[in-house]
């Protein structure tokens, strides 16, 4: 293999390499926004499961 082809697999490499990281971040990011958002729908799963025993109570 010449030394044009390796510097240039090299380069290559780096930039796949940054765009996979970039990749990687985002869906970790995605991931946490996804627990989040689950933890807060079981929260208002909780509140409304309250509030209807509530009521039905009251009835």
């Amino acid at each position: 293999m010449r030394m044009e082809d390796i510097s240039w697999n090299l380069k290559l490499s780096e930039v796949k390499q940054r765009s996979l990281g970039k990749a990687h971040e985002t869906l970790r990011a995605q991931a946490d926004s996804m627990v989040q958002f689950s933890v807060q729908w079981k929260e208002l799963e909780d509140l409304f499961d309250s509030t209807r025993n509530s009521l039905q109570i009251e009835l």
